[in-house]
């Protein structure tokens, strides 16, 4: 485990999505059982998961992971938290009260949302593999290939990866509260 770097990206559109989900459900279950604010359940549960990631950090460490690969483990699953989760849930609720909606229902619609958003990403990060034989899994948007350009002082920037990536942060971002809306017209 010497190159572990090159599984970071895998593991934290893995844990995007094994975020999103694990967090709506048990948000709507809290709000189911306890009969409070939908907020507040989004909240307790983004708690309850960041808790549950330090652990599992922590434990990671004190089974011979090296401290830095820890800690870049526990900063990876805290970024993803904020920049997959919190930021999505927010600017969802923000569209869809512009819809009209109130907040707590622009909540709830989005959070609905959210997982269905992360899985399209999670799956179009990893669609490069399925084209390529031998690779299911192993080659993702980030070693594309092709012309590549200089980005913030970092040069060797793949313009095709650069380009997917920004679509799929449009998608994780923007799609939470369209795509709740969607499944609530649906059900309702």
């Amino acid at each position: 485990m010497s190159d572990w770097s090159g599984l970071l990206p895998a593991f934290t559109f893995a844990e995007s999505v094994g975020l999103a989900v694990p967090v709506a459900l048990s948000a709507w279950l809290l709000q189911r059982w306890t009969g409070g604010c939908f907020g507040q359940s989004v909240r307790r549960s983004f708690v309850g998961w960041l808790s549950v990631h330090s652990l599992g950090a922590a434990a990671l460490w004190w089974a011979g992971l090296s401290a830095p690969a820890a800690g870049t483990v526990f900063v990876a699953g805290f970024l993803s938290a904020l920049l997959l989760g919190v930021l999505p849930l927010a600017v969802g609720q923000r569209l869809l009260q512009r819809r009209g909606a109130p907040s707590g229902t622009g909540l709830r619609y989005t959070t609905h949302g959210w997982p269905l958003a992360l899985a399209i990403a999670w799956a179009t990060f990893f669609a490069p593999s399925l084209f390529r034989p031998g690779t299911l899994g192993q080659t993702h948007v980030l070693a594309l290939g092709g012309p590549q350009f200089c980005l913030l002082g970092f040069c060797g920037v793949d313009v095709l990866s650069a380009v997917t990536v920004a679509l799929l942060a449009g998608v994780v971002v923007l799609c939470p509260g369209p795509f709740g809306l969607m499944v609530a017209e649906r059900s309702g």
